[in-house]
């Protein structure tokens, strides 16, 4: 009787063990969720941060573009009535 009590406690500190075992390592899961979750959020809000970036940097470079078209094609214009003088100024 007292070696199956003996085993019986054994048996009870084991389960206890793995019992404080296992909580352990659910928080410890828990833990790593919740580091995951937060460098998830930090790189969404690089990459967010980087895209409206060079967005912005697009958009400039379109609008100056547009500004040195804007300028070549009146001095292609002025030139074009230069020639235009030329020709008909004999």
């Amino acid at each position: 009787m007292e070696d199956r009590s003996l085993e019986f406690d054994k048996l009870r500190l084991v389960q206890m063990r793995d019992a404080k075992e296992n909580s352990t390592l659910r928080n410890r899961l828990q833990e790593l969720n919740e580091t995951i979750e937060m460098e998830r959020k930090q790189l969404e809000s690089q990459v967010s941060t980087v895209i409206h970036s060079h967005e912005g940097h697009i958009a400039a470079q379109r609008q100056k573009i547009a500004m040195l078209q804007s300028a070549l094609q009146e001095e292609l214009t002025l030139s074009q009535n230069r020639i235009a003088e030329q020709v008909n100024f004999p």
